[in-house]
């Protein structure tokens, strides 16, 4: 999105400004809603999606309301950021003791990997205008409902120390067809 801010007509200088502005109160959103929503998989789904369905009905404004299309695009660039934050929180917890640099470490190549193809498909916008914005929004929603379904929740769960732990951990739950119940640790603030 902040590649294709010339498209939006508007001054670039003050759009830049914005992006900028958003993360601020985003990154508080993010903090109050991994700390009080009741939980990092909730938390980071919700912003996953107000991203992508933000940038889905930018696709959908009219040129003659251009602000409008602009205030979608900036809510997303914030979504996007408070995402970031929780995915911090959230993949921490997730990997084992023993994998945990590893893998975020993975999940940096997997991030910069994606920065990578985002100016690919800004090309694709050369066919259809607005196609590199389905792309990103759907890809969020994609991911947003993949994380939902897919991942365990994490606040106020032991952090696993092993690969069997996380192995046992989704056995369970897969076997019994419910969650599992939660081990109520004494933690930090955060």
């Amino acid at each position: 999105m902040a590649m294709d801010l010339q498209n939006l007509d508007t001054n670039i200088y003050l759009l830049s400004t914005l992006f900028g502005a958003v993360d601020i109160p985003a990154k508080i959103a993010a903090y109050l809603m991994l700390r009080y929503s009741g939980g990092r998989n909730r938390s980071l789904v919700t912003f996953q999606v107000l991203a992508g369905l933000s940038i889905l009905a930018s696709v959908f404004v009219p040129a003659a309301r251009q602000s409008l299309r602009v205030t979608f695009v900036v809510f997303a660039a914030g979504c996007l950021s408070a995402g970031i934050t929780c995915i911090f929180a959230y993949g921490m917890e997730l990997y084992p003791t023993v994998l945990r640099m590893t893998a975020t470490g993975t999940d940096q190549v997997a991030a910069r990997l994606g920065c990578i193809l985002g100016p690919v498909f800004k090309i694709t916008g050369q066919s259809f205008s607005s196609l590199p914005y389905i792309i990103y929004g759907a890809s969020l929603l994609i991911s947003g409902v993949a994380v939902f379904l897919l991942l365990p929740e994490t606040q106020n769960v032991p952090l696993p120390d092993t690969i069997q732990d996380v192995e046992n951990n989704i056995w369970k739950k897969s076997r019994h067809g419910r969650r599992q119940e939660r081990i109520i640790v004494k933690s930090t603030q955060f």
